[in-house]
């Protein structure tokens, strides 16, 4: 795959297949019963449009085509991950309890590593993640309460930076952050530089009010949140109102890119509920699904580096490329 420039048909193609295939980040296989639970859906998550109808999601057959991604490795530093992701984890380290056993007490990371891989069946629909096959290493590094401090954040990173080669990790995925200007952090500044020079691609979510850190970081692909509107015109997509956009930290343009990020389905951990699954909406879901995207690209390209899958990315989903899209909404700059 060449590098893409301006505004060429490749790009537009591409971003309609991205649309169709990852929308959302879960594909419905609508060869089961469809009832009441298809309206929900579709007014919650799925635009009435003839790209994105279920005939086309169908026709991409995602299961079949990511099988690949196996040899694709994301680490996800979160919550932990339940069950509904075990047949993906290769590696599980809880940096919180340190418990053995695969768990997730709060849910937060059950949804964002299920937004990336695996799949959920849900009564009469089976759903699966952007990257379905790929393999999650899930370091627990917030406890029940999603709450996490600088200590163990150094410590996982320190472990991905040792074990890289072990597991042949190409993401690390952080889908969370907290309001600092960095100073304090330069350990951990220092350690996940180390890890991007070590070819590994690391994957933030930018912070649903302010830019948050790490995501304030050259080195962080941090990713903010696009949000679609039915318009008698068709389908408009915006930046999401409670995602940060174009904030210019040290000259550079952050977020580096956008992922829809209002009302994606995520497997949930509560129980009494009547599905296994709910919307959810921030930036952290769109860096799920910015992990997993960026794990099809690492599958279909073996040889690109981290940096190549980073360029990948930025020319196909910065604000300038989304920018040039008439059904694209723009802002006006904000700088803190």
């Amino acid at each position: 795959m060449k590098y893409l420039t301006s505004k060429p048909k490749s790009i537009i193609l591409i971003l309609t297949m991205f649309f169709i295939l990852l929308f959302v980040g879960w594909h419905l296989n609508f060869n089961n019963k469809v009832n009441s639970n298809l309206e929900l859906l579709q007014s919650g998550f799925m635009p009435n449009d003839a790209i994105f109808s279920t005939t086309e999601l169908t026709k991409m057959k995602t299961n079949n085509k990511n099988e690949k991604t196996k040899s694709v490795n994301i680490v996800v530093i979160d919550t932990g991950a339940s069950k509904f992701q075990e047949s993906n984890v290769t590696f599980f380290k809880d940096f919180v309890n340190n418990r053995e056993n695969l768990y997730d007490d709060n849910g937060h990371g059950t949804a964002v590593s299920g937004i990336m891989a695996g799949e959920l069946i849900d009564k009469d629909y089976k759903y699966y993640g952007v990257s379905p096959h790929a393999n999650l290493i899930i370091l627990k590094a917030m406890d029940e309460n999603g709450k996490t401090d600088i200590y163990t954040l150094l410590k996982a990173f320190d472990w991905v930076s040792k074990n890289r080669d072990k597991f042949n990790i190409n993401i690390v995925c952080l889908s969370s952050g907290y309001l600092t200007d960095g100073k304090l952090e330069d350990p951990l500044n220092s350690k996940i530089t180390e890890i991007v020079n070590d070819n590994v691609l690391v994957i933030t979510s930018a912070g649903n009010h302010k830019l948050t850190y790490p995501g304030r970081l050259t080195d962080v692909l941090a990713v903010g949140s696009l949000k679609f509107e039915k318009k008698s015109s068709g389908i408009r997509y915006s930046i999401a109102d409670n995602s940060n956009y174009k904030v210019v930290i040290n000259e550079s343009l952050k977020p580096d890119i956008y992922m829809l990020g209002v009302n994606i389905v995520a497997p949930t951990t509560r129980i009494n509920v009547s599905h296994n699954f709910f919307l959810a909406s921030g930036t952290s879901f769109s860096a799920a699904i910015a992990a997993g995207f960026a794990a099809n690209i690492f599958d279909s390209n073996p040889t690109y580096s981290a940096l190549e899958v980073r360029h990948e990315l930025m020319n196909l989903f910065s604000y300038e490329n989304l920018f040039e899209f008439d059904n694209f909404k723009s802002h006006k700059k904000k700088n803190y």
